[in-house]
């Protein structure tokens, strides 16, 4: 095991202890319904044996053909879930974005001296920590700074990537998040990269060659296979995306933590003068375009962006005289005991803390249990992100975050509904003959319901209003 000093071991450990127990400790599983869905659908898969091929979640596009693209996450949920109930969903959380730090403090370690590492180390959690809920993207971010820390290992010792490690990352990526794609398209720079710089260019090509090949083969390795891998793209493409958050342009200026970031990379690489190569340049500033076009890719940013210009970082550093002070190299068994005890003692403490789902705008509890069966059964409009936890509890729904499943058009309408178009609505209602809402008290199609005579309040709190129609006979119940 490699001997490092106390300063590197801090840097290694002591980050990724802490963004643990942040997110074990944390109070946020989820910003939108999604991890509700994953957990049913990865307990209907553990069910039945099968993927889930078709929807039959929703009553608005039952049968609609899908990829499971994401059934290993939800598998892992599933299994979680069922094991340690909300408590484990904590440690998940926590282990994910524990290893992340780990793995990319291993990474700046290569190139930078403590000091430095842990100062690009802190700046990149600072951003991912607003990524931190429980979604497969998750669990792509360890894999993605293993994934960019061998390509950039690869260059530096002169070689093509290890078959034996991007073959199997590869695989689990591909079957956790449509993420895998980036990872895919980040090994043709390094590849060309290795071209250019290559005396015997014919027998490198060949090489890069066949770890891409290798690479795209094991991504092949999904339960849509060629489709599965064309999926991101076919998705991308589809323009259903337009209608989430996260797919939308990234503005500075509403996300402090990436604002500090940004400026404060750009003051140290012009005040350092950092030369980057120029296809690792390239890189950079396509994943700065894709970030500003999506905010999505933000994660992705903070996490290849911080490998990349560790070298270069370093190599700034040193022509200004920089030096770490000297330290006698330690083996590493006493610390990661340490940490080892750590963390277990965390996930003992996480596990004593009570914890419940709450009554939330996701998860609607008080409001859902005012329906009776025989309204509950009947085909229902639901806010998008209320749609997890209904699916979670056994309802059919309108809509949830699956944007693959319902297509721009369909959400494009779904829009039109929830800012007060009243012959959207009308129309809508009609086709999917929708008995009874429930909708957050702020979203526009509660004013247009309670404008409209053939429906009335049912039950209101501050988390969720529910319509129900033709309910004149039927008592209306609001709570204080």
């Amino acid at each position: 095991m490699t001997t490092r000093t106390p300063q590197e071991l801090f840097v290694l450990l002591v980050p990724a202890i802490v963004v643990f127990a942040i997110a074990v400790f944390g109070d946020t599983l989820a910003v939108d319904g999604d991890p509700f869905l994953h957990i049913a659908a990865g307990q209907w898969i553990i069910d039945n044996g099968a993927f889930i091929r078709s929807d039959f979640y929703s009553h608005s596009m039952a049968g609609q053909p899908l990829h499971p693209h994401e059934w290993l996450f939800q598998v892992i949920m599933a299994a979680t879930y069922r094991s340690a109930e909300w408590h484990g969903m904590y440690v998940l959380l926590g282990l994910a974005f524990g290893a992340t730090a780990l793995i990319l403090s291993r990474a700046l370690l290569r190139y930078l001296d403590p000091v430095p590492a842990l100062y690009v180390l802190l700046f990149a959690l600072i951003v991912l920590k607003g990524w931190v809920t429980l979604r497969p993207h998750l669990f792509a971010m360890p894999i993605l700074a293993l994934f960019a820390d061998e390509l950039l290992l690869a260059r530096k010792e002169n070689r093509p990537p290890r078959l034996l490690l991007i073959a199997p990352l590869m695989l689990v990526w591909a079957n956790l998040h449509g993420s895998f794609l980036f990872g895919l398209a980040l090994m043709a720079p390094f590849a060309l990269e290795a071209v250019l710089e290559a005396k015997d260019r014919a027998r490198v090509a060949a090489q890069w060659g066949a770890s891409i090949a290798v690479a795209t083969g094991a991504a092949v390795l999904n339960p849509s296979g060629i489709e599965g891998l064309l999926f991101p793209v076919v998705f991308s493409l589809s323009g259903a995306n337009a209608h989430f958050p996260d797919w939308q342009g990234l503005v500075l200026a509403e996300d402090l933590p990436s604002q500090v970031a940004f400026l404060a990379g750009l003051a140290v690489i012009l005040l350092l003068g950092v030369r980057v190569p120029p296809i690792r340049l390239i890189v950079l500033i396509g994943m700065l375009h894709i970030t500003l076009e999506h905010r999505r890719f933000v994660a992705v940013l903070a996490i290849v962006g911080a490998i990349l210009l560790a070298e270069p970082l370093a190599q700034a550093l040193a022509k200004r005289g920089w030096a770490a002070p000297p330290a006698h190299k330690r083996s590493p068994h006493a610390a990661l005991g340490v940490a080892v005890v750590a963390c277990a003692a965390i996930v003992i403490a996480a596990v004593l803390r009570p914890v419940s789902l709450r009554d939330s705008s996701l998860a609607p509890m008080t409001a859902l249990s005012h329906v009776p069966q025989e309204i509950a059964s009947l085909p229902v409009f639901n806010e998008l992100s209320m749609g997890g936890y209904l699916i979670f509890t056994g309802h059919r729904i309108f809509v949830d975050g699956r944007a693959d499943v319902y297509g721009a058009e369909f959400l494009a309408n779904y829009d039109k509904i929830i800012n007060e178009d009243r012959d959207a609505m009308e129309t809508t209602f009609a086709k999917y003959n929708i008995a009874w809402t429930i909708l957050p008290p702020s979203n526009g199609a509660v004013a247009v319901l309670d404008q409209m005579p053939s429906w009335c309040r049912y039950y209101a709190d501050d988390m969720a209003v529910v319509h129900v129609k033709d309910c004149k006979k039927q008592p209306s119940r609001t709570d204080p």
